[in-house]
């Protein structure tokens, strides 16, 4: 895998950065049945529904039986309980100790992820309110993967959370510059206003 993306980098003529570098040379090979069972997945977990979480999870545990060692699938296990619990739709005492376990599972596999590292810092944000630690590992998504619109939003309602307005809604636009179409980031913009005053 490795060689193979450094070779088209080249072909390309792409410069990729140090940490760039690392993260190919972290990569795992993916059976292909994961790989799918986890886009599906993803899929399921788009539609931002109380079936569509439950079908997500039940994709990502398949994809996780495929490849144990399949970061990806783990962080999409994480987000399908997370979203659960923050939508109502299981207790958070059940939904939000199996997304952090998931996700500091999908960090053990590959601590490049800033899906993992959002979905731990949303946990222990929405569930444990260890603002200090949610804020670390929503920083660390951040600085991991800066073009990753759902750690910005997530680290607003961090800094909003501990009222700081100013910094929370600079976070929040970022997420929304980097996905202008969405519709629930516009939502979210509305309510970080309203909190701030």
């Amino acid at each position: 895998v490795e060689g193979i993306a450094q070779r088209v980098a080249e072909t390309l003529k792409v410069r990729l950065s140090d940490d760039e570098r690392r993260r190919i040379a972290t990569l795992r090979p993916t059976s292909p049945d994961a790989y799918t069972l986890y886009l599906r997945g993803r899929a399921s977990w788009n539609l931002r529904t109380r079936d569509g979480f439950r079908k997500a999870i039940e994709l990502f545990e398949q994809a996780i039986q495929h490849g144990p060692s399949d970061a990806a699938a783990h962080a999409g296990l994480a987000d399908s309980y997370g979203f659960l619990g923050l939508y109502g739709y299981l207790p958070s005492k059940d939904a939000f100790p199996k997304a952090a376990a998931a996700a500091q599972r999908a960090i053990e596999l590959d601590g490049s992820r800033a899906d993992a590292h959002t979905a731990l810092g949303a946990a222990r944000l929405r569930y444990d309110w260890d603002w200090a630690e949610a804020e670390r590992e929503l920083r660390r998504a951040v600085e991991l993967e800066p073009s990753y619109a759902p750690a910005h939003e997530t680290l607003s309602a961090c800094l909003v959370a501990t009222k700081r307005f100013d910094e929370g809604i600079a976070e929040m636009e970022r997420a929304l510059a980097l996905d202008p179409l969405s519709l629930t980031l516009r939502t979210l913009l509305g309510w970080t206003f309203y909190y701030a005053r």
